[in-house]
């Protein structure tokens, strides 16, 4: 069993949404490069041997994978962090 991170629902373990809110749940150790899954506290990936833990992104086909979306999107930031974050990371 798992709570959702949004509204502490919970979850069976196989769910990939939760069932109360729909919060989509994010896989843990998901390579960002090539999806596979890890094992946890990996550092490099099983399959493609790039780190992942902790990952540094240097490209926009890695930051836009769906895993890394679902990152953002389940993130609980305000606007102005964002903003401010961009802005220090050197991707404005």
């Amino acid at each position: 069993m798992k709570n959702c991170d949004v509204c502490g629902t919970l979850n069976f373990k196989e769910n990939n949404y939760c069932t109360h809110c729909g919060n989509k749940f994010i896989l843990e150790h998901v390579c960002p490069y090539c999806g596979s899954v890890n094992e946890n506290y990996t550092v490099y990936c099983v399959n493609c041997n790039r780190q992942i833990n902790p990952i540094e992104i240097d490209d926009f086909d890695v930051l836009f994978t769906e895993y890394n979306e679902n990152l953002l999107l389940n993130a609980q930031i305000t606007d102005e962090e964002y903003k401010r974050y961009i802005f220090k990371s050197g991707f404005h």
